[in-house]
């Protein structure tokens, strides 16, 4: 009998490619690995003194209600209350790791960084898109930079917040939806830029390893 040969796929490999000039939707991909994340759960009664711990060895207190807050290199984004997520790029993995002791008896940390996908969108088509994808009211007025939410895209469970716009004030979008479910995300949001004015772009990859 002949011996199997396992072959290691990285996670949507089949989306990771050279960057390529913006079109109607802008679409970066940082895959699992690629960034570091980390979810706290606080303990009863335990947020103010997280919320300080958090403050001196991030620089920011975390959100306490559905927003984002970016620190430095680093993001923290509301998951739902007494709950939050710190974000950071791989190269700033210590930064994170230092919250284990900062929090230690105040909050359960969990490592996430190789359980979901970060996926930005923008460009001229992005309004279209999201409306497409999304039941939330994602108007400036209901939704402005900073805002985060639990949510579905296309019926895909993800975390859904505003960064801030681009330079020439084209709003931003960033998703972290579970491994598991990234690839159905991508595909159903190549499907729905297609009914755009302008075809979307190929995804650029923001992964040093991989990023022509």
């Amino acid at each position: 009998m002949a011996d199997l040969t396992w072959h290691l796929r990285p996670p949507l490999e089949a989306h990771l490619l050279p960057p390529a000039a913006s079109t109607a939707v802008d679409i970066e991909i940082t895959p699992p690995g690629a960034f570091r994340l980390v979810q706290v759960m606080v303990r009863r009664e335990q947020w103010d003194p997280v919320a300080k711990a958090v403050q001196q060895h991030l620089g920011a207190a975390p959100p306490n209600a559905p927003r984002i807050i970016a620190t430095g290199p680093a993001e923290l984004i509301w998951t739902g209350p007494g709950s939050f997520m710190a974000m950071a790029p791989e190269a700033e993995g210590l930064m994170l790791e230092g919250l284990r002791g900062a929090l230690a008896g105040l909050a359960s940390i969990s490592e996430q960084s190789h359980g979901a996908c970060h996926i930005r969108l923008s460009g001229p088509g992005i309004a279209d898109l999201m409306a497409r994808l999304v039941s939330l009211d994602l108007h400036d007025s209901a939704f402005p930079p900073g805002t985060a939410a639990r949510t579905t895209m296309d019926h895909v469970p993800v975390i859904l917040w505003r960064p801030a716009n681009r330079a020439d004030g084209t709003p931003c979008f960033a998703i972290l939806v579970p491994t598991s479910y990234a690839e159905s995300l991508l595909a159903a949001i190549a499907n729905q830029a297609k009914g755009i004015e302008m075809p979307p772009t190929r995804p650029r990859v923001l992964n040093p390893n991989l990023d022509g």
